[in-house]
């Protein structure tokens, strides 16, 4: 409801289609733009301290990072359901 663009919700489908795939397998993380969820506009659409501190520019983007903390892939914008479902699939094999 809150998206910049227009690619942020088919973005968060894919992904949470991907969560109730993988979720029992490793963590998902979503970060959401604003503070002050539910309503936003009641701090004035303050960007989200988690926004800030890892410096997102731009939306959507898909990490993922190994058990060691090493992002292993990354990808920013469109994306298919498929891409990340390889990707996934190999980082499960790491």
């Amino acid at each position: 409801a809150f998206c910049r663009t227009r690619f942020c919700s088919p973005a968060y489908e894919t992904a949470n289609e991907r969560y109730a795939q993988f979720g029992d397998r490793m963590n998902f993380i979503h970060l959401e733009i604003y503070s002050g969820l539910p309503n936003p506009a009641e701090r004035g659409w303050q960007i989200a301290p988690s926004v800030t501190a890892f410096g997102v520019q731009s939306e959507p983007w898909v990490y993922l990072i190994d058990a060691r903390g090493t992002v292993v892939y990354r990808v920013e914008g469109l994306f298919t359901a498929e891409e990340i479902e390889r990707e996934l699939h190999r980082l499960l094999q790491l």
